[in-house]
């Protein structure tokens, strides 16, 4: 399976819009909000829960 390339004129200044611009490409805008959103939610815990200490 041969996966589609994208090209942007400009990459976006951050990774999360690097994302929503890959989304964008693939018709896959969803799935990329839902990605950012589950980063969002892990980044808000504190940094013990993060690793798994008690």
């Amino acid at each position: 399976m041969r996966l589609p390339s994208v090209f942007a004129e400009a990459i976006g200044e951050t990774w999360e819009d690097n994302l929503r611009l890959a989304g964008e490409a693939l018709n896959r805008s969803a799935e990329a909000e839902e990605l950012l959103a589950a980063y969002e939610e892990r980044a808000d815990r504190p940094a013990g829960r993060r690793v798994g200490a008690r």
